[in-house]
């Protein structure tokens, strides 16, 4: 096989697993393998998935061959384009591979919190995939530009287009918050914001494809998929977004009227078509409800997601003062941000919640790498922009320079708003690669080199005038001859000797892939046990739970979350695990988790005390849940947690004590700025605490105080009707027969089907020595059950 041929073979692989990591990613989820993290976890384990493979054929081509530009003598490095760019990136890099000594925890630094999928690993494989793409490009740039191009666009158009017929009902799958019912699409990011910011980064790159394309059955295709995408965005409802899209449009326009240059003023058309498509959408917000309600809260400062943005930003200002410096660290937001939690923080979000970004670029870099982590990434940001704007300047595939520079600057200022996802930290990566390169291989043809060199040459020799002055004023009368650009010209220089090396590298290589790939799999396999173990959890079935755990436990993944939520599982429900099984094997799980849990942030500290009082360890249990409180006394759950230690304590008075507090610090649910989502949670979490209460009241044997405990548990969460059958219970329990016929009544009332109430009634009845009501109620309880036997036998009893 000849070299061409060979290196023909290599390029087709590596522009495999590229375009498929451009066009997969957008649109993929946990679709066709369940998991419970849906979005962020899938798209990042098959980047990594396809990133593997594309590493390693890059590096067994760079291993044998180089690319060296036509005009250099051979043997002259190909890497020196990389020596002049990657720095800014890789002392960026550093810099978040040093964070990982001081901060607050190393481990999800590195792995990344599991919700967001965004430590320092998908970082250090986004730069080789970066790296891999600057490396490809080199040779046939043109058509591989082209390519990557166009599957961006095809797959930010499957992402427009789902995002439209979510709004309108048309959709394949039911989400927990339903598009046509939110009327905020989510498309296949799981975020309203997130598909906005995703779209600012694809919308540019249609608008330059649209003004590229001579032929006009491609225009005609690429300006309706623009079109598709302005809706979608629209839909998102994205604030943030549509001041990013706004910003850019008028920056845009303002360029066009500045240049006034013959070059655009033949797409005059085109640009008019661009100005119309922006404005549809403009007319349909305008006059769309939902539009309306976003504009006018986007300025209440007292209430809503602009009020807690404002929150967060005061708490992560106040957390970048305590380190300026160096900060905390890789996805240590969270840690900062938990002070931002105050009395009405559960009418805004979800009660007990915390946020784990500041929604800020700025104060989010503040908070994970302090002032120098931002002076870095600003640094770095402000290199992609001086590229750009060389690029613009000296025509360097301006159209294409420009595209990305407005991608930029809207995707950043929807950042003001928001936060990176997977997605979006994958498409600014590609960007970044297509902006270095372009500065590095982009150049005008042959022509215009010539005229350049001619025309600057007789300008010097008449004149002393500056020479870039020259240039600049050279350069400007060529781009208007708008004359198609070229890039570098590449050959492929073979490097001989150290085979012996190469093989090994490239075993390595190849081993250390094949490390990745299975471990990759492994976090899908886990985080499909964990969705199952959710399932068997919530069905009470702790036995499969425990099993699936250990099934996680065996992929050797990174798996604190699971962790976490099964032990607050088990903590909530304690009362529930009835058989020994159950209750030994909840308190193995428990036990061997503590083994587990290795800082103290404040979910790990709120974590160990549940764990302790679960396992009826108190005074542990009381030592680390005072210091969770101490981070944040306003939070509620705490005190519920410190409650029902106290409870399992026998400390009846103390908990008391405890499981008001936690009221107290619960929202009023006759709030007016309660929305509807989040009063269903304030409601659920006092009825929780109110069923706590009775239970406690009932250890004091104070029973008028645990029957209104249970009828505020019931005021708040009205489906849970057994409340009335513990009510009766406890007039059971003081000989009030009576009474505890009429709240079983009352039960079977709402609650018609199940036979237990009406067996119930007829019990009472029994005791009380009325055979007729007896024989009635154990009737219909048989009609609704006829194999109990307690039934049958108070029917024999009374009927004969």
């Amino acid at each position: 096989m000849n070299k061409n041929k060979f290196i023909d073979i290599l390029d087709m692989l590596n522009e495999f697993f590229i375009l498929a990591i451009v066009f997969v990613i957008p649109i993929w989820f946990s679709y066709f393998f369940p998991t419970y993290n849906i979005f962020e976890l899938n798209k990042i384990v098959v980047f990594k998935l396809l990133v593997a493979p594309l590493v390693f054929f890059t590096i067994f081509k760079a291993l044998f061959y180089r690319a060296v530009p036509v005009e250099q003598a051979e043997g002259v490095s190909n890497f020196s384009f990389f020596a002049k760019y990657l720095w800014p990136f890789l002392i960026w890099i550093v810099f978040l591979f040093l964070s990982l000594f001081y901060s607050a925890d190393p481990v999800n630094s590195f792995f990344g919190i599991y919700q967001r999928q965004s430590g320092l690993e998908s970082v250090l494989f986004l730069f080789l995939f970066f790296s891999c793409l600057l490396f490809h490009l080199q040779g046939k740039s043109r058509s591989k530009i082209n390519h990557l191009l166009y599957t961006l666009a095809w797959s930010s158009g499957i992402v427009g287009i789902y995002g439209i017929l979510q709004i309108f009902g048309i959709d394949f799958l039911t989400w927990s918050e339903n598009p046509e019912t939110t009327k905020r699409a989510i498309s296949t990011l799981g975020q309203p914001n997130f598909l906005g910011s995703f779209l600012l980064l694809t919308i540019p790159i249609i608008t330059y494809l649209i003004a590229k394309n001579k032929n006009w059955l491609f225009k005609i295709f690429y300006f309706l998929l623009l079109l598709t995408q302005l809706i979608c965005l629209f839909f998102t409802a994205s604030r943030g977004a549509w001041v990013g899209l706004l910003f850019a449009t008028l920056l845009f326009l303002f360029f066009i009227i500045k240049r006034k240059r013959a070059a655009l003023n033949h797409s005059a058309l085109e640009m008019f078509l661009v100005i119309l498509i922006v404005i549809i959408p403009i007319s349909l917000l305008f006059t769309n409800t939902n539009f309306r309600n976003r504009v006018s809260t986007a300025f209440d400062t007292q209430g809503g997601s602009v009020a807690m943005r404002l929150k967060y930003w005061q708490t992560a200002w106040q957390g970048f003062k305590e380190k300026p410096f160096l900060g905390y660290g890789l996805e240590s937001q969270k840690e900062v941000l938990i002070k931002a939690y105050d009395a009405d923080y559960g009418v805004y979000e979800k009660i007990n919640s915390y946020a784990d970004r500041a929604h800020n670029i700025i104060f989010d870099t503040l908070i994970t790498g302090g002032i120098i982590g931002l002076l870095l990434f600003s640094f770095l940001l402000f290199k992609i922009f001086q590229w750009l704007t060389h690029n613009i300047r000296y025509g360097q595939e301006e159209h294409l320079s420009l595209a990305l520079m407005l991608a930029f600057i809207a995707y950043f200022i929807s950042l003001l708003f928001s936060f990176s996802t997977v997605v979006t930290d994958v498409y600014f990566w590609l960007l970044a690669a297509l902006t270095v390169f372009l500065n590095y291989a982009a150049r005008p043809t042959l022509e215009k080199d010539l005229l350049l060199e001619k025309t600057v040459n007789q300008e010097i020799e008449g004149v002393g005038i500056d020479k870039e002055g020259i240039k600049e004023g050279v350069v400007e009368n060529i781009k208007e001859n708008n004359i198609d650009y070229d890039f570098k010209q590449f050959t492929w220089v073979a490097i001989p000797n150290a085979w012996l090396l190469k093989i090994i590298l490239i075993v390595a290589i190849g081993l250390a892939s094949t490390w990745s790939l299975r471990r990759d799999i492994n976090s899908l396999i886990a985080d499909h046990y964990f969705n199952r173990m959710n399932a068997a959890l919530n069905q009470g079935d702790f036995y499969t739970a425990y099993l699936l755990r250990d099934y996680i436990r065996e992929q050797n993944v990174y798996d604190y979350y699971y962790d976490y939520y099964l032990a607050n599982f088990l903590n909530y429900n304690w009362l529930q695990l009835k058989t020994v099984v159950n209750i030994k094997g909840g308190q193995w799980v428990l036990e061997d988790m503590l083994n587990n849990i290795y800082f103290n942030s404040y979910d790990n500290l709120s974590l160990r005390g549940r764990i302790y009082s679960s396992l009826f360890k108190f005074n542990e249990a009381k030592f680390y849940l005072e210091k969770a409180i101490a981070i944040n006394p306003l939070i509620p759950r705490p005190q519920q947690e410190l409650g029902r230690m106290y409870y399992r304590q026998g400390s009846y008075d103390q908990a008391i004590i405890s499981f008001n507090k936690a009221l107290e610090l619960s929202p009023d649910i006759n709030n007016p700025k309660l929305n509807s989502g989040h009063l269903a949670d304030v409601k659920y979490f006092k009825y929780i605490i109110y069923r706590d209460l009775a239970l406690t009241y009932i250890g004091k044997q104070d029973y008028n105080k645990a029957r209104e405990s249970y009828l505020q548990a019931y005021d708040n969460n009205p489906a849970d009707i057994n409340v009335f059958k513990s009510i009766a219970d406890i007039y059971y329990q003081e000989g009030k027969l009576d009474e505890a016929v009429f709240y079983n009544e009352k039960g079977w009332k709402l609650n018609p089907q199940n036979y237990v109430w009406p067996l119930a009634i007829a019990l009472l009845y029994e005791e009380k020595n009325d055979g007729l009501q007896a024989l009635y109620y154990a009737r219909e309880s048989f009609k609704l059950n006829t194999s109990d036997p307690e039934a049958n036998r108070i029917i024999k009893k009374y009927a004969e």
